[in-house]
Order: structure tokens, then sequence, then C-alpha cells
């Protein structure tokens, strides 16, 4: 008896299959994705690789079945990279990245509250 898959779920490291899509919303390439708790990775099927960290994520959306993100690349600037890709679990990778990117904004806030609290303020 064979197992079923998804292509709407990731396989059992965490990573997801995807198209890779250029210009035009045409399919150039594949690969696998996947979400870590700081990071957006990705192994291509000609061996290229990207790792992004969700603290550069500028923005991000999905589409039907459409996945993509914005990663800031020039701090100076805050221009960025547009990553899009193609998979059925468009959706949960969008759901997924919006709650890791939520997670780590939200403990920066708190480390940045939590360094000023108890400092005595000196006069100059």
């Amino acid at each position: 008896m064979g197992m079923v898959s998804s292509k709407r779920l990731p396989d059992a490291d965490g990573w997801y299959q995807v198209g890779v899509v250029g210009t035009g919303n045409k399919v150039l390439g594949g690969g696998r994705l996947r979400i870590t708790d700081q990071n957006l990775e990705f192994i291509g099927q000609d061996g290229d690789i990207g790792q992004w960290s969700l603290t550069r994520v500028l923005s991000y959306g999905v589409e039907p079945n459409i996945f993509y993100v914005q990663i800031e690349e020039d701090i100076v600037t805050r221009t960025g990279r547009y990553l899009v890709f193609k998979t059925p679990a468009a959706g949960k990778i969008c759901r997924t990245v919006e709650r890791m990117a939520d997670r780590i904004r939200k403990e920066k806030q708190k480390q940045e509250s939590q360094g000023n609290l108890g400092q005595e303020a000196t006069a100059c």
C-alpha cells in the first residue's frame, strides 16, 4: 500500500515543493522551500541555494497557488528583492511566514523594552 502525499503539506523535514516564478508568471524552475524559526530557505533543482532572514521581510502575500515575499537587500534605501513561488501550499506558507515574522518582531520589541528598563538617565 502506497503513502498518500499532498503538495500542500511539507515533507518530514519541513520542505515544500515549489516552482520559481519569473516575469509574466512563467515558472522558471523548481525547488524546495522551508520556513525555520529565523529564516526562509530555498534549494533549487539546479543546486541554487538561498537563505533569507525573516527579520528582513518587507512584505509578503498570497494569490491562488502563488506565494510572494519581498526581502530587504539594502538597509539604507530599504530596497528589496521579490521572490515568487508557485505551490498549492501558498496560503499555508504565507500564514507560517506571517506567524514567524510576528513572533520575531514581538521578541525584538520585548528585548528592546527590557534593555531600557532600570537604566538611570544621566544629566548632561
